[in-house]
């Protein structure tokens, strides 16, 4: 009961922190909405200084309280007379009679780019953060597009961070409350399908789509931030994660250069000459990034098909592996 209490306390105290991580960033939301709506008056502005204050100081009293009681682990941990001691009963005991739990091996980076379960993360990452990063580098000109006004780009950027944050959070979550009952890939599909239904509602490019659209989207794509490291773990192990997590964050860049450069750039000019602004240097309809977010929506689907064929391919291989038989790069698709 004792260990359990010990390492009970730090992931309470971790939770404790996210909850106040998060309600700071709503509160500075809320506060940058009314801020662009009523004018940023004297007393505005300290009350938010005051909250914010306030929030920090909650933050930093939770380290303090979460260091002592690393502090105390670790003596109780001395006493006991073992890394055993924090263990729940039967680790420690695994532990003391020399067993050792089964770990997923180890996949060294140049016998992943043999697998077909590598290129598969990097297309599941190409085109979910590729939809994220179109929206987060055009929203401005979305806002310009339906003429939402010069206040609607910083509420909405405000909203989209803060609900990116809390997709990072929720899915960190999920995956360690599902372990065991979902595998990641599955996680993975349900992200892109949601991350389509976001595109689909930009697609119909009026205000209050766009502003649920935006939000539902961001919460996405922070989702993928938390689920590609977690998906490089399940797939390789530890033993190689910097670089083949490292290889798969150029699929965010390759995206970006794809999807937003040049894709998106490309359907906005010629909707531009279609539907010019009184400038002529601009686009003004619904219309003007419909089409890059349907092209969206067929990508985030494709998205869900190739996390679902992950779902299969790791799940083959797995089954190899526990029947004994080979599961090297030579049992993969793509070998």
């Amino acid at each position: 009961p004792q260990s359990s209490a010990l390492s009970d306390e730090p992931a309470k105290r971790l939770g404790c922190g996210l909850k106040t991580v998060l309600s700071l960033a709503s509160v500075l939301m809320i506060v940058s909405i009314m801020r662009e709506m009523f004018g940023g008056g004297m007393m505005l502005n300290v009350v938010s200084f005051v909250v914010t204050i306030g929030f920090l100081s909650a933050f930093l009293m939770l380290l303090k309280g979460s260091g002592a009681s690393g502090v105390a682990a670790a003596g109780a941990c001395q006493q006991r007379g073992g890394d055993t001691a924090l263990l729940p009963p039967d680790d420690a005991r695994a532990s003391e009679q020399g067993g050792a739990e089964e770990v997923p091996s180890d996949v060294p980076l140049s016998r992943a780019f043999r697998r077909a379960e590598f290129w598969l993360v990097f297309l599941i990452a190409f085109t979910g953060m590729g939809s994220g990063l179109v929206l987060l580098n055009h929203i401005g000109q979305m806002v310009s597009a339906i003429r939402g006004g010069a206040s609607m780009t910083p509420i909405l950027v405000s909203s989209i961070s803060v609900f990116n944050c809390l997709g990072r959070v929720a899915y960190g979550v999920l995956c360690d409350k599902l372990e065991g009952r979902i595998a990641i890939p599955t996680l993975c599909a349900a992200n892109m399908l949601c991350m389509a239904a976001g595109q689909l509602l930009l697609a119909v490019n009026v205000l209050p789509t766009l502003f649920v659209g935006a939000i539902l989207t961001g919460f996405c794509y922070g989702g993928f931030w938390t689920l590609m490291p977690c998906l490089v773990t399940e797939l390789f192990g530890m033993g190689s994660f910097a670089s083949i997590y490292t290889f798969q964050t150029l699929a965010v860049s390759m995206s970006s250069l794809t999807f937003s450069a040049v894709i998106a750039s490309r359907l906005y000019d010629r909707q531009a000459e279609i539907h010019p602004a009184a400038s002529r240097s601009s686009c003004v309809g619904p219309t003007c990034y419909r089409y890059t977010s349907l092209v969206m929506v067929a990508t985030c689907v494709a998205g869900c098909a190739m996390a679902l064929v992950l779902r299969q391919v790791a799940a083959r291989r797995q089954r190899r592996s526990s029947d004994g038989l080979p599961s090297g790069p030579s049992s993969g698709p793509l070998a």
